[in-house]
């Protein structure tokens, strides 16, 4: 009854005011406008006018530089009609009847609508916020004609605590796109880049709605989605904070979580994207920049790519990909090496079956990771690997399935973050953990994988050289799965072989730096780290977690 009650309210609301409108005189300029709904009336929302930590004037810079003008309003009145897209970021109040109108009467004329929103009573800047979503008209009315509803709740991780959940700092996270062939997050699915969150609620998409097409964008694996927004309650509040736990009578089950998504109507055009967390597109979180240099690629990628969406651009408009980034996807194409500085080493060797004999190799490195391109005279008709030998006289043999490192110690070691691609060529992305000893392998060997203690099928004949990129690789492959950790202090923290101070430095970690936290010591004061480019163990102290380091199993101080 109560949804009718605002489908008739707001409906008539909306005939009426736009009756009284008009089409107003046409303005001089033709570019795009776009208006970002701020101010503390009504909404309190993040301001494109703040170039603060938690003001979005990094998205309206991305709406700019597609061709758009950018204006705030205050929703106190009807929008403007030639406004293309309206933003409503971060609202902690909830929308008003009027408000409403506003926003629908936009909508009918066919325009657009971006909301970023926070789960319910999330814990910001000393206050629980309240944006009571599903409590306004807008929320069932999107769900009605555009098949996007929000869900009340929390997504968390395995390594949430009720504790660690107060802080902001601490919830941060991935999201990953969803494998649906959406335009928008293209990229993101081609080179496995995630977009960076800090806290989300999840959302449920209908497909094919009346008149409408909808499709999820992001997702995020977490262990269950919190139903009760009592666990954010401070104890300023007359009830205590409810316990951070799943109820299986009342919480969602594990798995993976829609947290943003798009839909359009198909007979006016309108188009809405609706994102379950703000802080992916705020200044200092998700959209923040390292000097000229976007920290978190998957974001930028992300806001540029759905802002062009959301303006109707045609995807040739659309943004590139952001400059300073490594951007090889190990998908057997060597299409993306075009244009990397390399030293290839052919090989001619006789006497070899065409699809196991290696034609030309080559390789570089970035801060992350060894890439290796190898070209067979043919496609290798069943599973095969690639050997590196280091200048040590260490082997790392990568599959499909991951790596091992062999020393010649004898000691072995699974690298489960390596990968080997298999197509018109064959590509290879080790962490340089275990392959970077210099700037040249030894040699690069390829086998048969159902084989695996047989001699290399094919070997180069001489060392090939490995030259360093100026690039960075826009993620890493241990941070998914994983609780993450951050190096806060700015004058760098030692990476150390083992958890005591008396142990060797093995790194110095920059301000910045997050790996993968894989456990800790049985009194918690020491965290073993690991990523592609370093492992060992850190100061729990010098650390900003995700989550609650008790949740962590215990490694003894041999773990390596």
């Amino acid at each position: 009854m109560r949804r009718i009650q605002w489908v008739v309210t707001i409906g008539l609301a909306v005939s009426l005011l736009a009756g009284g409108l008009g089409v107003g005189q046409a303005q001089q300029d033709t570019r795009p406008l776009v208006v970002v709904v701020e101010g503390r009336r009504p909404l309190d929302t993040a301001a494109m006018t703040n170039i603060g930590t938690v003001g979005i004037s990094q998205l309206a810079d991305q709406f700019r530089q597609l061709g758009a003008r950018v204006q705030f309003v205050r929703l106190d009145g009807p929008l403007p009609p030639e406004a293309r897209v309206v933003v409503i970021a971060r609202p902690l109040r909830s929308l008003r009847l009027l408000e409403t109108v506003y926003l629908w009467q936009h909508l009918v004329r066919g325009g657009a609508l971006l909301l970023a929103l926070d789960p319910e009573e999330y814990f910001l800047a000393g206050r629980n916020v309240r944006p009571r979503y599903n409590r306004s008209g807008l929320g069932t009315l999107i769900a009605q004609d555009y098949g996007l509803m929000v869900g009340d709740t929390f997504l968390a991780e395995p390594w949430y605590s009720g504790d660690s959940i107060q802080k902001l700092e601490n919830t941060y996270g991935l999201a990953f796109a969803e494998l649906n062939g959406e335009p928008v997050t293209a990229p993101l699915v081609q080179y496995g880049v995630p977009v960076w969150i800090w806290g989300a609620r999840s959302l449920l998409v209908d497909p094919l709605g009346a008149g409408s097409v909808a499709a999820p964008l992001l997702a995020v694996q977490a262990a269950y989605a919190e139903t009760d927004s009592g666990v954010f309650r401070t104890q300023a509040l007359p009830a205590p904070p409810v316990p951070l736990q799943y109820d299986a009578g009342k919480d969602l089950p594990g798995g993976s979580f829609t947290m943003a998504a798009r839909a359009m109507r198909t007979s006016s055009g309108a188009r809405i994207a609706i994102l379950g967390d703000s802080e992916l597109l705020q200044n200092g979180y998700g959209l923040v920049r390292d000097g000229t240099v976007s920290r978190y690629p998957g974001n930028a990628i992300f806001a540029g790519r759905l802002a062009a969406w959301l303006l109707g651009l045609p995807e040739e408009e659309w943004p590139s990909l952001p400059a300073g980034w490594t951007w090889i996807a190990p998908d057997g194409d060597a299409a993306d090496w075009e244009g990397q500085a390399l030293a290839p080493v052919s090989d001619d060797q006789e006497g070899i079956e065409g699809a196991y004999d290696l034609a030309e190799v080559a390789a570089f490195t970035d801060d992350r990771y060894l890439y290796l391109l190898a070209r067979t005279y043919s496609v290798p008709a069943q599973p095969v690997w690639l050997e590196v030998t280091r200048s040590d006289g260490a082997t790392v043999r990568v599959t499909a399935q991951g790596a091992s490192l062999s020393t010649p110690d004898g000691t072995q070691v699974a690298v489960p973050d390596a990968t080997l691609a298999v197509g018109t060529v064959l590509e290879a992305r080790v962490p340089l953990r275990v392959a970077a000893t210099g700037r040249a392998l030894t040699t690069v060997c390829l086998g048969v994988a159902e084989q695996p203690d047989a001699r290399p099928v094919d070997c180069l004949g001489r060392p090939l050289s490995v030259p360093v990129a100026r690039t960075r690789a826009p993620a890493d492959a241990l941070w998914k799965g994983h609780m993450l950790v951050t190096i806060y202090s700015t004058a760098g923290v030692y990476l150390r072989q083992g958890p005591s101070t008396s142990t060797p430095v093995q790194a110095t970690l920059r301000y910045g730096t997050t790996l993968a936290a894989l456990g800790r010591t049985a009194d918690g004061a020491w965290i073993r780290v690991q990523d592609a480019r370093y492992a060992g163990w850190v100061a729990a102290y010098l650390l900003t977690p995700n989550g609650d380091f008790s949740t962590l199993p215990v490694l003894s101080e041999s773990a390596g």
